[in-house]
């Protein structure tokens, strides 16, 4: 193979990964809802690309779950995840996020709680922020206080499993911002969580973290009831 088909290939790669991961976020993000179909060429078109990497891209979401690929239809994104399956990842997170949370509060350091401290501050007086800025400071606080409780548990197969719930965890938390406007609820249990452990209170932050989770599932048997 000489160096100009090897670079090739790795542009091919490239424009593949950067389609792959867009196309991903928008379904996770029900920027692209469910049952929307999707064109090849306006695929193409969009991200000034061939049709050849917008064809591999969409079979690589269709093995991984996020588009159904029909002979009648062509390709459209997937249903939203089942209840059933959220439940089952809800039920794992209830076993192990809350034992997780009781070590992260014992074993925190005063360094590892200073985006912590950030975060209580930014959350001050939540009743004259805006709609957006509560949207922002969920979101926020889902990212640094989830993965860092995890961390701190010192439990590889914990962080191993929950990151592979990853994605379902997030469009999971996207579908009940969306249809039950869970947000302003949500943040507040995290705020509780987040305390918890700033005071090192390792049964209250078991406890809060049970809730918080206890009420995502509710929210989602809410919704798909519906």
């Amino acid at each position: 193979m000489t160096k100009t088909e090897d670079m090739l290939i790795s542009k091919v790669n490239t424009i593949s990964d950067a389609l792959y991961l867009s196309l991903k976020e928008s379904i996770i993000n029900l920027e692209l809802p469910p049952g929307e179909k999707l064109s090849e060429a306006q695929i193409a078109k969009l991200y000034g690309v061939s049709k050849a990497p917008v064809r591999s891209v969409l079979q690589r979401l269709h093995q991984e779950g996020y588009v159904q690929i029909k002979p009648q239809s062509g390709t459209v994104i997937a249903p939203l995840i089942s209840y059933e399956k959220a439940r089952d990842i809800c039920q794992i997170r209830l076993l192990l996020e809350p034992y997780a949370a009781s070590i992260a509060a014992r074993v925190i350091t005063e360094e590892q709680k200073a985006p912590l401290y950030e975060f209580s501050k930014q959350c001050k007086n939540l009743k004259t922020c805006t709609k957006d800025r509560i949207v922002e400071l969920h979101k926020i606080g889902d990212e640094k206080m989830h993965t860092l409780i995890w961390k701190l548990s010192g439990n590889q197969e914990i962080v191993s499993i929950l990151t592979g719930y990853h994605d379902e965890m997030k469009r999971m938390q996207i579908t009940t911002a969306k249809y039950a406007a869970r947000i302003p609820a949500s943040l507040k249990e995290m705020i509780e969580v987040n305390d918890a452990l700033l005071a090192n209170d390792s049964e209250r932050c078991k406890e809060k973290m049970h809730v918080h989770i206890a009420n995502l599932l509710k929210a989602l048997e809410t919704i798909m009831e519906k």
